[in-house]
């Protein structure tokens, strides 16, 4: 739940450990490209952050609950 917004959102971590370091620049790349994306059949982008620490990028999307992704 995003408490500032109210709704409820996907939260999704990608571990950057598990990517080859010449991986890590293509997915920073496409959630540049998800940023932009707005279209009525695509999940909605909220945010996304690399957590260095950790070595992980978490992002938040809407939820999307029941039925297919097909």
């Amino acid at each position: 739940m995003d408490t500032e917004t109210g709704r409820e959102v996907a939260w999704s971590v990608i571990h950057l450990s598990n990517l080859p370091k010449s991986e890590r620049p293509r997915i920073k790349s496409e959630i540049k490209i998800i940023e932009q994306l707005k279209h009525p059949n695509i999940i909605s982008f909220v945010n996304a952050w690399i957590d260095k620490e950790s070595l992980q990028i978490n992002l938040i999307t809407e939820l999307i609950t029941g039925g297919s992704l097909r």
